[in-house]
């Protein structure tokens, strides 16, 4: 299983050849030697634990211990980082950190219903076998679900 693809590496490595991460300077930087299977997968699921916390966070920060509306459309993850790197979103009003707070949860629940959240798991657990739960038994839950669409009430 690839848990690195090529949209993934090019976020890391703009130069990096599709499938080739041993080119890629900062990835092998970071790990300090060209990452297998396993480190990526880690490194994956660390990606998702962030994604959660930085909604954790920012949800409070802007919330104000308001009631916060669950069905506000959001632009995507990768959208809204350009256009803060670009000066164009500041994230001082309550209202922007509310944005990206949704931001990152959509991210986080997007990558969880993903094939390859589900196979991170998997390499990972199979390194740290859990008395409780085999990764072969992980449960078919919400999130390893496709969206469906809100119900009208």
């Amino acid at each position: 299983m690839n848990l690195f693809g090529d949209s993934e590496l090019q976020r890391f490595c703009p130069r990096a050849k599709p499938r080739n991460s041993s080119n890629c300077t900062h990835v092998r930087t970071y790990f300090g030697e060209v990452p297998g299977e396993y480190r990526l997968a880690r490194f994956y699921l660390m990606r998702q634990v962030v994604h959660m916390f930085y909604a954790m966070a920012f949800m409070l920060s802007g919330s104000s211990g308001k009631p916060i509306e669950p069905n506000v459309n959001v632009p995507e993850f990768r959208d809204f980082h350009n256009r803060i790197w670009a000066g164009g979103i500041s994230l001082v009003s309550a209202e922007a950190k509310l944005q990206y707070a949704r931001v990152h949860m959509n991210q986080t629940l997007h990558n969880m219903r993903a094939a390859r959240f589900k196979g991170a798991l998997q390499i990972v657990s199979a390194r740290h076998p859990s008395p409780l739960l085999r990764a072969s038994e992980i449960p078919q839950c919400a999130l390893h679900q496709p969206k469906s669409p809100p119900r009208a009430t």
